[in-house]
């Protein structure tokens, strides 16, 4: 790790006092200890490899190898900070892949690891071990082992069958619950680093590594995001052009979720059908639900209803219309980025992009938490939900997800339920508050600067249009016209301009909207003319789609997939293809829900004409051949 990488650090994780610090170190290790912290705040403070070995006697391999350990996840979702520094300190724990039962089971042993696999899977009985040992800090992990062992036993049977741990070890896992209460008892007597080491350690105090600053924020002022790959299967019935239902093979989704670190509330979210990842459009599509104020959809599921004061914070929040976040953290995926979610969040929106290294969540703690979170307590619920640890669960979600096929519109009703509800739940790092209270809370009681925009439309405008440049074309008989993105596009005003042929023309179009309409604007010796609505020319001329479906069609007629008849509507034959191949088989049908919904022309918005005070006289630059 290079200076400039460590100096990359997210400044949470470089602040080393606010590292959960243990408060008390064996005689036997505490020299080591100290030397092992110092070359390693040393380290992170910039200071030079060759510099720290001649102070410390720490070489460069073992200062890695330390911070490594520091910054190792631990199963509260923490990092082991200054824990890993100390001698025979285990950061991480023995992990088994494979559920224990009593047929694989031959002879004693075979259950190193089973109890860490039990409240990994299933964080109800993590959280009720904790509160218990909260509840009686004062006494021993062996006591309060030996009070709880029922109840606790009792959850168990909620997860677990009796031929299953931890009910076919000889002591139901007495042990084993001991030593993790110990564990836990341990972690809480962290101090707050901050230099009170002399005041008691509480019982309730945290061990975080990512932002326990997270606290003296305020809202809005750093966020993150994350895609995530939602662990169920679904059958999508997509319409064809006759009203007909076609169904797809069992389809996974992606996830795209935009969480504030100090409310813990979504912000907003988007959505990705199939594929192997999601693309910087649904990034800005993030950010756009997160501006947009929301409307709960019409619910058309059968039990499927809103929790009472659910919603986002952008309309269920007196000034959430219009707020604007400061900093973004986010991993190192292209998705995130790329040049144009860069230009969009620092330029239009005016945030800061915090990126930092992908599959490393202890910077984004708060949005991989609240992956967990959703997955544990709602989609691996669903019927066809799974846990991503065990295949056999996984294929049996596959099989059953063919029982219960639904439209795109129910998909997008059960997740807009379920991300509303999150914020309306109560959530004990919020003294029991619902995101959505403590964002109200918080707004009336400080006066903290609130970042906002007046005009919302004209922010989402500049989120989601884009410019190119283009040359006009013509001649030889054919009026001007210029080509843009794969399509030819001309208008009234530029087929009157036979002299406009060669200059360059600024086109303006959207990444969500109908990509049959641009906006140009010719440039004329050093001046720049409104030529308004361009239109798409056959064969892009009809059916309404975006810019990204329209590269798909372009593949496919590149490829000669489609049929090449001078006149027609490439979007119309592309449909037709595809419908009439999903009618013979399933797998061709993922291939239409991939591509997503055409939208209809009614629904299509065209950027307005100029008024007549921004036209050019045209008796300056027309000439009329």
């Amino acid at each position: 790790m290079s200076l400039s990488e460590r100096l990359a650090l997210s400044p949470e994780l470089r602040d080393r006092a606010r590292w959960p610090t243990p408060a008390v170190v064996e005689d036997r290790h505490k020299e080591i200890y100290e030397k092992r912290r110092s070359a390693v705040f040393a380290y992170l403070e910039g200071e030079l490899l060759a510099v720290i070995y001649a102070r410390f006697a720490v070489p460069k391999s073992e200062i890695y190898r330390l911070l490594s350990r520091c910054l190792e996840v631990q199963p509260d979702g923490e990092i082991a900070g200054c824990f890993g520094l100390i001698p025979g300190y285990r950061v991480r724990s023995y992990s088994k892949s494979t559920r224990v039962k009593a047929t694989s089971i031959s002879g004693k042993g075979g259950f190193a690891g089973a109890f860490l696999q039990l409240v990994s899977e299933h964080d109800d009985l993590h959280r009720f071990i904790e509160q218990q040992v909260k509840k009686d800090a004062s006494k021993g992990a062996k006591k309060i082992a030996r009070q709880i062992k029922k109840a606790f036993l009792q959850k168990c049977a909620k997860h677990r069958a009796p031929n299953e741990y931890p009910f076919i070890v000889s002591d139901e896992g007495a042990r084993a619950l001991a030593n993790y209460i110990e564990k836990i008892k341990i972690s809480m007597l962290s101090v707050d680093a901050a230099g009170e080491a002399d005041s008691a350690p509480a019982a309730s105090s945290s061990r975080t590594g990512q932002p326990s600053s997270s606290q003296l924020l305020r809202p809005y002022e750093e966020v993150e995001m994350d895609g995530h790959n939602a662990d169920f299967y679904f059958v999508l019935k997509v319409r064809d052009q006759n009203n007909n239902y076609l169904l797809t093979t069992p389809l996974r989704i992606w996830i795209i979720l935009l969480i504030d670190r100090n409310s813990r509330s979504i912000l907003g979210y988007s959505l990705r059908l199939g594929g192997t990842n999601y693309s910087s459009i649904d990034v800005l599509k993030c950010f756009a639900h997160a501006l947009t104020p929301w409307e709960p959809k019409e619910l058309t599921l059968p039990s499927l209803a809103y929790k009472a004061g659910a919603g986002f914070p952008n309309s269920c929040t007196p000034s959430g219309l219009g707020r604007l976040f400061d900093a973004v953290h986010v991993d190192n995926a292209w998705a995130n980025t790329a040049r144009a979610v860069r230009d969009r969040l620092t330029k239009s929106i005016g945030a800061a992009l915090n990126v930092g290294r992908a599959a490393t969540p202890t910077a984004r703690p708060f949005v991989e938490r609240l992956n967990q979170t959703l997955e544990n307590r709602g989609f691996r619920r669903l019927p066809t939900g799974f846990k991503a640890s065990s295949k056999e669960d996984r294929d049996r979600a596959f099989r059953e997800a063919s029982k219960y096929p639904i439209t795109q519109d129910e998909l997008e009703q059960v997740v807009d339920v379920m991300l509303a509800d999150y914020n309306a739940d109560n959530h004990d790092s919020l003294s029991g508050r619902s995101p959505l209270e403590f964002v109200r809370a918080w707004d009336a009681n400080s006066d903290s600067p609130i970042r906002r925009t007046a005009n919302v439309e004209k922010l989402l405008e500049k989120i989601s249009w884009f410019e190119g440049r283009a040359q006009v074309k013509g001649g030889d008989g054919r009026l001007p016209f210029f080509r843009f993105k794969g399509a030819d596009y001309t208008c009234a005003r530029l087929k009157q301009l036979r002299s406009s042929v060669g200059h360059s023309v600024r086109v303006v179009g959207s990444m969500f909207g109908d990509a049959r309409f641009v906006r140009a604007y010719l440039q004329v010796e050093g001046r720049e003319v409104d030529l308004g609505i361009a239109a798409a020319m056959p064969p892009w001329h009809e059916t309404p789609m975006t810019f990204a479906q329209r590269r798909l069609v372009s593949a496919e007629r590149r490829r000669g997939l489609l049929p090449h008849v001078p006149g027609t509507d490439a979007g119309g034959a592309f449909l037709a293809v595809r419908e009439r191949e999903a009618a013979e088989k399933k797998g061709n049908a993922n291939k239409l829900a991939k591509f997503g919904s055409i939208r209809s022309s009614e629904s299509t918005k065209r950027p307005e004409r100029p008024g007549a005070r921004e036209r050019v006289r045209a008796k300056d630059w027309i000439k009329i051949e």
